[in-house]
């Protein structure tokens, strides 16, 4: 199957194991000569906005499924969220830059080092 992505800026996928969000970053289109700094703070911020959101409706959904089994739902857990992107050309260096920006946000080392391949 071929994800519809090029007209949607979020595509959830639903597995075994959980959800799946594919996200098209789209806060550098026509903003590409400011350089990568900027290009990649953007992306960062894109992200971690879709990372609020997604988690927020997770939250959400969660709660509104345990009142209606239960009372005791506080919805206060931990959500564990695992990143991975791809990026070709410039927008591989954007991506590169958000990652290291988004481990000094966290203040956290991620657990698998961004690595990065060419052909």
């Amino acid at each position: 199957d071929r994800l519809p992505l090029r007209n949607k800026k979020n595509h959830l996928l639903q597995t075994k194991k959980g959800s799946l969000v594919v996200h098209n970053v789209a806060c550098n289109d026509g903003k590409t000569n400011d350089g990568i700094a900027k290009g990649g703070d953007r992306v960062l911020d894109e992200i971690l906005d879709v990372i609020r959101s997604e988690v927020m409706l997770k939250q959400t959904t969660e709660q509104q499924q345990s009142r209606q089994t239960t009372e005791d739902g506080d919805g206060g857990g931990l959500v564990n969220v695992t990143i991975s992107m791809v990026g070709n050309s410039l927008g591989g260096l954007y991506g590169r830059y958000a990652v290291a920006q988004l481990a000094q946000v966290l203040n956290h080392n991620p657990i698998n080092n961004p690595t990065c391949a060419s052909k």
